[in-house]
C-alpha cells in the first residue's frame, strides 16, 4: 500500500499517524466563506470507512478560512490544518472515551483575562470560579444554554504549549460544537446537526488518535 493510499481520503493524514479523521472543508457563503461540508472516516484495519454526517454541514468563522500559521486571535476566522483533539465538554458525558469536562455555573474558557490575572499559564485553558465575572472569557453554561455547548470538542489550535496570545498562529476557544444552519462562528467550527455531534462526541476515542483537518 503506497503512502497516499494510507492517507485519509483527501488529506494526508496516514493511518499510522491517526485512526479516527473528522474533514470540514470550506464550501463558500454569502459573507466570507462561512459554509462547509463535514466528514468524518475511521481507519478499519484495511481501509478507511466513511461513518456518519451524511447531508451534515459545517459553519466557519464569518470571515471564512485562514492558515492556522498567519490566523490571528479575534479575527472571525477558522484556523485551516491539522489539529489533535485533546478534550470533550457539555452539559453531560454521552459515553466517550475522551477526556470529558461537565458544565457547571462556573465553568469559564479564558482568554486575556489569564494574561490580567498574572496567569498566563491558564490562557486558552478551561476554569472553574464561582466567585468571579471574566468579561473576555467564554462563560460556558450560558454557551450551553444557548444550545451551542451542549456538546463540544477542543480543537487544538494554539492549545499545546507554547500559546501564542496574540499574532500569527493565536486563538483561543476554537471549539467544535453546535451551529444554527442560517449562522456562523467566531472561529470554531460549527456542525449544523447536533445529533451528527453527539455522534461524533460518543465515538471519538483517544486511542485511535483523533485528528480534525479543516480546509
Amino acid at each position: 500500500m503506497s503512502v497516499s493510499q494510507g492517507c485519509a481520503p483527501g488529506t494526508s493524514v496516514h493511518f499510522a499517524e491517526s485512526r479516527q479523521v473528522l474533514v470540514a472543508t470550506q464550501t463558500g457563503g454569502s459573507t466570507g466563506t462561512f459554509h462547509g461540508t463535514w466528514t468524518r472516516y475511521e481507519w478499519t484495519g484495511t481501509q478507511w470507512l466513511q461513518v456518519g454526517g451524511d447531508g451534515v454541514e459545517v459553519r466557519f468563522g464569518k470571515h471564512g478560512v485562514q492558515d492556522g500559521n498567519t490566523r490571528v486571535m479575534g479575527s472571525s476566522t477558522t484556523p485551516s490544518g491539522t489539529f489533535a483533539l485533546p478534550l470533550a465538554f457539555g452539559e453531560a458525558d454521552p459515553g466517550t472515551a475522551m477526556p470529558y469536562n461537565t458544565i457547571t455555573g462556573c465553568s469559564w474558557w479564558l482568554d486575556v483575562d489569564a494574561l490580567e490575572m498574572g496567569r498566563p499559564d491558564l490562557f486558552n485553558r478551561w476554569f472553574e470560579d464561582c466567585a468571579t465575572t471574566y468579561p473576555h472569557a467564554e462563560n460556558l453554561s450560558e454557551l450551553r444554554d444557548r444550545g451551542l455547548y451542549r456538546q463540544a470538542v477542543v480543537i487544538g489550535h494554539n492549545y499545546a504549549d507554547p500559546r501564542k496570545t496574540s499574532g500569527p498562529g493565536s486563538s483561543s476557544a476554537i471549539f467544535l460544537h453546535y451551529a444554527p444552519a442560517d449562522g456562523y462562528t467566531a472561529g470554531c467550527v460549527g456542525l449544523t446537526s447536533m445529533a451528527e455531534l453527539t455522534d461524533t462526541v460518543r465515538w471519538l476515542a483517544p486511542s485511535s488518535n483523533p485528528v480534525i483537518v479543516i480546509r
